[in-house]
């Protein structure tokens, strides 16, 4: 089953030198992502980091640091991999409830409410928007998000929203805080809970 999925888009104005040539619309390359972490946590500081590929003759991402004289140039090529499965990609619907908050204060809900419990339930009604996590043997903790940070909402005054997620993945998505200031994260009834973070 698919629990999780990420994604994150990377405009070509954050990179210096941005090239694409291609019959093809849109490249889909398949990457072992440990491995590619691992490499890039090997980057030293003020090296700059080159990514390229040949689609017509490589069977490899090459990966490059250089740009630091006190440290050594690296030169990777990362094995590329088949993707089996059809291409995942997150859905385009409409929410009930849309939040927005600090993603800072939405990392400190998740780790409080796993004191309590490994879920984290959302209860949506009349304006109010309530998280909560329940252990028999701990106790239960309501979190009441404030109105302020309710930015849309289509529930009318007589609906209810409850819906359900393990803690365990939000925690892991909530470990992304550091890389925006703001959190929006949107509930809809019978969907996953979506979470996104702007990047630029």
């Amino acid at each position: 089953a698919h629990v999780v999925i990420f994604e994150i888009n990377l405009d070509k104005s954050w990179f210096t030198e941005y090239n694409f040539s291609s019959s093809n619309e849109e490249i889909i390359i398949g990457i072992n992502a440990l491995i590619l972490a691992k490499v890039l946590q090997t980057r030293d500081k003020g090296q700059n980091i080159s990514l390229s590929l040949d689609v017509d003759t490589d069977d490899k991402l090459n990966v490059v640091f250089t740009g630091n004289e006190k440290e050594f140039d690296k030169h990777f090529q990362l094995s590329l991999i088949d993707i089996e499965s059809e291409q995942l990609q997150i859905p385009e619907f409409n929410h009930n409830i849309g939040l927005s908050m600090p993603s800072g204060k939405f990392s400190s809900i998740i780790q409080q409410l796993q004191i309590f419990g490994d879920t984290m339930e959302f209860k949506c009604a009349n304006d109010i928007v309530t998280a909560s996590s329940l252990s028999p043997e701990n106790g239960k903790l309501d979190v009441i998000i404030d109105k302020a940070f309710i930015k849309s909402s289509t529930l009318d005054n007589d609906d209810t929203l409850n819906i359900g997620f393990a803690l365990n993945r939000l925690h892991d998505i909530a470990s992304y805080s550091k890389i925006s200031k703001e959190v929006n994260i949107f509930l809809t009834d019978c969907y996953p809970i979506k979470v996104e973070y702007s990047v630029g």
